[in-house]
């Protein structure tokens, strides 16, 4: 959760802008939440291994660049192709390093159903819809919602797994269900000459080229003009 910090830091950088007040509070709140539950409340001590942090700040690291790499080819190709090429080169390249055929392996039918939806649920459909976040909400904000997974893994843990829960863990869950509402309220439309409300872009998104591909993807969305 703390590659939201890097997300922020490099869009205010390259856009030479200070983040907005409630983004700020946002971040606070996520890493506020972040560190209580990982810490479990003692400022001297982690609840979790230390490699465990290593790891994490490492992922955070990568969750920068994975947000911010492809804003632009989001844009006009959608979610969906640009996942899927990606996991497409990347999991080539990897299999050519791990060679995953070398590996003895033998699946049971409740293995095999396992990691039919680990890969169907839990990457394909998880880092696709991150994407369509990115693309419709920008990086920032994807970012930051992005940070409700430890709510819905604790839920499931409790409900699920019969994990005990602790007040700490509660706290940060309420942190961040605070910091989804603070970064999704909508702005108030600047009002322009006449009394209406429309956004001041209205006027230049007339002039977009025509969709890149017609049916039903670029009704849903998933493949924009540009101008």
């Amino acid at each position: 959760c703390t590659g939201i910090a890097f997300v922020m830091l490099f869009t205010c950088i390259v856009g030479r802008a200070l983040p907005r007040a409630k983004e700020l509070v946002g971040l606070g709140a996520a890493l506020f939440a972040t560190w209580l539950i990982a810490t479990q409340g003692e400022v001297d001590q982690l609840a979790i291994p230390p490699e465990g942090l290593g790891w994490g700040l490492v992922s955070a690291v990568a969750l920068a660049f994975y947000t911010l790499m492809p804003v632009h080819v989001l844009k006009k190709w959608g979610a969906m192709l640009v996942t899927g090429l990606a996991m497409l080169f990347g999991g080539t390249a990897a299999s050519a390093v791990v060679q995953p055929w070398a590996v003895p392996v033998q699946l049971t039918g409740g293995a095999l159903a396992a990691l039919v939806a680990i890969v169907l649920v839990g990457t394909l459909g998880a880092y696709m819809l991150y994407l369509q976040g990115v693309a419709d909400a920008g990086p920032v904000k994807a970012s930051l919602l992005c940070c409700v997974e430890p709510v819905s893994a604790m839920v499931l843990a409790l409900f699920w797994l019969h994990t005990p829960v602790s007040v700490w863990d509660l706290a940060g869950c309420g942190l961040i269900v605070a910091m989804i509402f603070l970064v999704t309220e909508r702005e108030k439309k600047p009002q322009v000459a006449g009394g209406s409300a429309e956004p001041a872009a209205a006027g230049a998104a007339a002039y977009d080229d025509p969709p890149l591909f017609a049916g039903r993807a670029s009704v849903l969305g998933y493949y924009t003009s540009r101008p």
